[in-house]
C-alpha cells in the first residue's frame, strides 16, 4: 500500500507490530515515534505496545521456509485495550517486511479480538538473503 492512500482509508487507530530489536525494550524507539506522529497526522488513536512477542528470536539468520514455519509468537499484552478495539479499523505498522509472518500473526490476533478492517503497512521491504 502506498502511503498516499492512508488519508483515504477509514482508519480509527494505529497499532505497532512488536520488533525483535533491542530498542523495543527501551523508552525510545524510532518506529514508535514515527507511529505516534503518523497517528497525529491521520487524527487517529495510537496504541504502540498492545501486542508483544511470547519469546524473542531473531529472524535474520533464517531462510524463507524457516521464517514461515514458526509457531504463533505474538500475543496480546493488554486485553483491556485490545477489547476496546472491537469493530475499529486498524492501521498495523511494521518496520521491515520480509516474509510477512509478523504482520500476519498480528492481523490474526487483532481479528480474533474482534476489530473491523486491518490495513498493514511496512516501512521497508527486503528479500531474504540468498533467495530470489
Amino acid at each position: 500500500m502506498r502511503a498516499s492512500i492512508l488519508p483515504k482509508l477509514k482508519l480509527d487507530c494505529l497499532v505497532l507490530v512488536p520488533s525483535y530489536r533491542l530498542w523495543w525494550k527501551q523508552e525510545y524507539s524510532g518506529l514508535e515515534l514515527l507511529g505516534e506522529n503518523l497517528a497525529k497526522v491521520l487524527k487517529i488513536d495510537f496504541f504502540p505496545r498492545i501486542l508483544e512477542k511470547k519469546f524473542h528470536h531473531s529472524q535474520h539468520t533464517k531462510n524463507g521456509k524457516e521464517r514461515l514455519d514458526v509457531p504463533l509468537f505474538l500475543q496480546g499484552k493488554n486485553n483491556k485495550v485490545l477489547s476496546s478495539l472491537v469493530g475499529r479499523n486498524i492501521l498495523l505498522l511494521d518496520d521491515v517486511f520480509t516474509t510477512g509472518t509478523s504482520l500476519l500473526q498480528a492481523e490474526i490476533l487483532l481479528y480474533m479480538a474482534g476489530v473491523g478492517d486491518v490495513y498493514s503497512y511496512a516501512l521497508l521491504e527486503r528479500g531474504i538473503e540468498g533467495e530470489s
